[in-house]
């Protein structure tokens, strides 16, 4: 088990990148430095028949394939500040051109599997926005 002193020991990586939300709002060039999850996955060693890591913080989880995690990281820093808890802090998962519940808030927990385990955030994060309207009546 890796604490927050240990991921900021780690080789550090930059990363700027739009963040666009299902809602219809971007920020862009948001600015995120921490540890490439790829760092973490060479450190674990992982099996050969690991094939995702399953990214979680509470209810939300996402499965990664691991062949396609290189480009992922690991946020401990906003710009020149620590990741702060309304964004997401300590740690907060950035996956660059995936869908916004993909980078997710408060990450506590990695772990590598055969198979993909449940897309939790997803499935909350189409829950909360609006239904659409029913235009045709």
């Amino acid at each position: 088990m890796l604490t927050f002193g240990d991921l900021e020991k780690l080789p550090q990586k930059d990363l700027t990148h739009d963040f666009t939300c299902l809602e219809g709002w971007t920020v862009p060039a948001v600015k995120w430095r921490g540890v490439a999850l790829q760092t973490l996955l060479l450190l674990a060693e992982p099996q050969p028949e690991a094939r995702y890591v399953q990214a979680s913080a509470g209810e939300f989880s996402i499965a990664l394939q691991l062949e396609s995690a290189g480009h992922v990281l690991l946020a401990t820093y906003l710009g020149d500040a620590s990741v702060p808890p309304e964004h997401g802090g300590p740690v907060r998962l950035i996956v660059p051109g995936g869908d916004c519940f993909m980078n997710i808030k408060w990450l506590d927990h990695l772990e590598l599997c055969r198979e993909p385990g449940p897309n939790t955030a997803k499935t909350i994060a189409l829950g909360r926005l609006p239904a659409p309207e029913d235009h045709g009546s």
